[in-house]
């Protein structure tokens, strides 16, 4: 099956052959990266709490098999402060949620947040997804009875179900960019996210998922959907206006992926680029 992703036509292979073992024995944990600034207009607190209303209904066996990872992004108000608030703590019980907060505000910096969040996972498993993006209790039950395939090193990529009151925002058929399901092996064979996106350095935004998608597929990792495992991209509560004005600096980091896609040798392999902390 075809999909066009990121202005490119590639092929995506349907999972059919699954391993010997589910993800609930190899070990998950899911990494959001977070930044919460509400003075902008930002809609993460919101988000934040739709997610922990979602880990809330999972049962107490994928509690068990699942970890959690946030990788706060610096933002002006730290995750684990608005964790910490009584209408949210009291909803967390059984569930290990594990806090990182990077302790400089750097501009569009989901790349380190991202390799944050990874470097700091402790099962061989990792699924990243943005903080707009969820599992419903079923697809997580789905996704942890999922047995990754043991015939080809393999990169997940998942179809997804939007809620919206925006007219603008339609509904999508096509993967989910930047979320993503992968040993944790891979993402250290290719050094993570590439840094140079990071708007700080860059000045531009995006751009940073797809460039660690080719990565992938040139380390020989093919591009696979599990079937029925659906994420709810929950964009209901988004600012449009907010969300729109990031796509102003989206060329900068496509000339930047571009350029590395003609040069590898412009690749980086230096990631962490700051100073962070754990906070929960």
């Amino acid at each position: 099956m075809k999909f066009h992703f990121a202005n490119k036509e590639v092929m995506y292979e349907w999972e059919e052959f699954q391993g010997p073992k589910e993800l609930a024995e190899l070990g998950l944990t899911i990494v959001h990266p977070v930044y919460i600034n509400p003075n902008k207009g930002s809609k993460e607190e919101l988000r934040l709490a739709h997610q922990v209303t979602a880990w809330n209904s999972y049962s107490p066996w994928a509690k068990e098999h699942l970890k959690i990872v946030l990788a706060d992004d610096g933002g002006p108000v730290a995750v684990h402060d608005v964790l910490n608030r009584p209408s949210l703590s009291k909803r967390l019980g059984g569930l290990d949620v594990a806090v990182y907060r990077i302790q400089k505000d750097l501009k569009y910096n989901t790349p380190g947040a991202l390799n944050l969040g990874i470097s700091q996972a402790r099962t061989p498993w990792v699924m990243i997804m943005d903080s707009d993006c969820l599992l419903s209790a079923e697809s997580l039950e789905r996704l942890l009875h999922f047995r990754p395939t043991a015939q080809f090193k393999a990169i997940y990529l998942f179809h997804r179900s939007r809620v919206t009151n925006d007219p603008t925002l339609k509904e999508v058929t096509r993967p989910l960019g930047c979320t993503f399901l992968f040993e944790k092996a891979m993402f250290e064979q290719i050094h993570g996210f590439d840094e140079d996106f990071t708007g700080e350095w860059s000045g531009g935004y995006g751009h940073f998922d797809d460039h660690f998608l080719r990565k992938a597929v040139r380390a020989h990792y093919r591009r696979t959907i599990p079937m029925g495992i659906v994420v709810t991209e929950y964009m209901q509560d988004l600012v449009g206006r907010v969300e729109r004005n990031h796509m102003d600096h989206h060329d900068i980091n496509k000339r930047l992926w571009y350029a590395k896609e003609n040069d590898q040798s412009l690749e980086r392999k230096n990631i962490l680029r700051f100073e962070f902390v754990r906070t929960r």
